[in-house]
């Protein structure tokens, strides 16, 4: 599961706003189908948030949060929160793509079991594209194609450069 938490809807503090609490009920209510929920725009706010929550801090006590850029552009936090049943090895992937503003988080997810049989592991990107930043003219009857004209170049490059850092994983890369 991936969300896209939207900065403002949680304080600094960890105080929830509406939309917090909507989002933080969404994954309450998705507890018993989801073993990984990915995280975009977050700050440490959504950690505190998160760790307030006895359910979320419960049902998913392995929790990796990156909100070392969030001083510079407040929206580029990310979080992932597994299951107890799973490990995550994780590796921020710097955006070298111009006109993008977000690290990829990179994780490895690995099923703790002592029979290799049972073992498996998969490969996760937690990739916020860059959303659109100005639209000129103000028509929203057009806004679709302007989303789709200013995103669509950008975030292509952006996964397509990601997705080659699949290929192994983050720990064996040098």
């Amino acid at each position: 599961m991936s969300f896209n938490v939207n900065f403002g809807g949680v304080n600094y503090d960890g105080a929830l706003s509406y939309n917090g609490q909507r989002v933080l009920q969404a994954m309450k209510e998705n507890v018993d189908n989801v073993d990984l929920i990915c995280l975009q725009e977050t700050h440490v706010g959504w950690e505190i948030a998160v760790s307030n929550s006895t359910t979320l801090s419960t049902q998913y006590p392995n929790q990796v949060w990156d909100h070392s850029k969030t001083n510079v552009y407040l929206a580029s936090g990310t979080g992932v929160m597994a299951k107890a049943n799973l490990n995550l090895d994780v590796e921020m992937l710097s955006s070298n793509v111009e006109g993008s503003y977000f690290d990829a988080m990179h994780i490895i997810v690995t099923r703790k079991n002592s029979k290799l049989e049972d073992s498996f592991n998969y490969q996760v990107l937690n990739l916020h594209l860059r959303p659109p930043l100005s639209f000129e003219g103000g028509n929203l009857q057009h806004i679709s194609a302007f989303l789709y004209q200013t995103v669509s170049e950008i975030s292509t490059k952006q996964v397509n450069l990601e997705y080659s850092n699949l290929t192994m994983p983050p720990s064996s890369k040098k």
